[in-house]
């Protein structure tokens, strides 16, 4: 029986689960294009974004000594899964 591999966050998973076929994860063209956006991008690559912007933004801030008065840095704030949606959506 074949396998399903993906990848999550830079770790690969592989389905064995002999009861999955691609058949029953892939949506068929009665669904809507976010129903094939929803096998790419799920609630697991989005928290995986989130997780890593926030990581990277504190990061940057605490690495940073100087920053500017005026500097959109000193306003920032966590990102979360609704925000970073809306941040894709801009992007499509």
């Amino acid at each position: 029986m074949g396998q399903i591999v993906g990848f999550l966050c830079g770790q690969k998973f592989v389905c064995t689960n002999p009861d999955v076929k691609v058949n029953d994860i892939v949506p068929d063209a009665s669904h809507p294009p976010s129903a094939f956006y929803g096998l790419f991008v799920d609630d697991d690559v989005i928290q995986c974004m989130v997780d890593e912007t926030n990581r990277n933004a504190e990061q940057v801030l605490e690495s940073t000594d100087d920053i500017p008065l005026k500097s959109r840095l000193k306003s920032w704030h966590d990102t979360d899964a609704s925000e970073m949606q809306q941040f894709i959506g801009l992007l499509m």
